[in-house]
């Protein structure tokens, strides 16, 4: 015989297996109601979720409204999406602040592959060269005020190049061709001695002192003798090259261009006169190594 009255204290703790209960229907929950009585809620349609429809009400299923739906924000500045879309890094924009390399830069200094430093990257010195060519043209002759064993530029040799680190040394060649003679015919002698040298003439903005950066002096020696109707004079006319090679961080360079210029000087205390053709020309090459 079924029992069919059971106090609470017959049934023990944990006893009322899923079985003993009554059935119900698929998708519904058990909730309560004002009276404190068990109640089902349900079952809802598709996509509707359980809402609480405040105290002394039980729980419903009910269908959001469509301002609560969610929408995937539209990302701006370095990373970049729509909608749902992939975020997208945007162009020119990863610096090296962004990267992930193993050491600190330095300027001058290039990525290195590196596998086994932290992000497979390493700043390093750069080896090498770098060249830089410019050809100066000299259109003007004349009277140089150069009164003997005073270095006078010769006008439109200049030549200016920045360099990319002070860790770099500079190696200057300069070719050119100097015709040239004494201002005064009366000398009173048949010979001079005219120098040409490759100059660094100013660094970080300041003028130097040519005859202490002269990187390279060539004696233009000449030979003749001088006579009263001779309108020429004695002349010294020779192609020049010159080749000179300094550290950088040596001239104590920290910005701005090196200027390099070619200057003339005469041997005995008479200024030069120096002619030039229209085919003389200057031409530089300077060549920055890194080590």
């Amino acid at each position: 015989m079924a029992l069919t009255q059971v106090n609470t204290d017959g049934v023990k703790d944990d006893a009322v297996t899923l079985a003993k209960q009554a059935a119900g229907t698929d998708g519904q929950i058990i909730t309560y109601d004002a009276s404190g009585n068990p109640v089902a809620v349900g079952p809802g349609t598709d996509g509707q979720v359980l809402t609480s429809t405040g105290a002394g009400s039980p729980p419903a299923f009910e269908t959001l409204p469509a301002s609560n739906n969610y929408t995937h924000p539209n990302h701006s500045g370095e990373v970049t999406s729509t909608a749902d879309g992939a975020q997208v890094i945007a162009s020119n924009v990863v610096d090296e602040d962004n990267l992930k390399v193993s050491n600190s830069p330095t300027n001058g200094y290039f990525l290195s592959a590196q596998s086994g430093n932290t992000g497979g990257l390493t700043w390093a010195a750069a080896g090498g060269k770098i060249n830089a060519y410019q050809v100066t043209k000299l259109e003007t002759d004349g009277s140089l005020s150069n009164p003997g064993y005073t270095q006078t530029e010769i006008p439109q040799t200049e030549v200016s190049y920045t360099p990319t680190t002070a860790a770099s040394f500079l190696v200057v060649r300069c070719h050119t061709a100097i015709d040239c003679k004494p201002h005064n015919m009366d000398n009173g002698g048949e010979e001079f001695y005219p120098r040409a040298g490759m100059v660094m003439k100013e660094i970080n903005g300041s003028a130097t002192t040519f005859s202490s950066n002269t990187l390279q002096r060539l004696n233009l020696y000449s030979h003749g003798e001088h006579r009263p109707s001779d309108t020429e004079g004695v002349r010294s006319s020779k192609p020049c090259s010159f080749v000179g090679r300094i550290s950088v961080n040596g001239e104590s360079w920290s910005s701005g261009a090196i200027k390099f210029c070619v200057t003339i000087e005469s041997g005995w205390n008479y200024p030069l006169y120096v002619q030039v053709n229209d085919w003389s020309s200057t031409v530089w090459e300077i060549t920055e190594y890194t080590e």
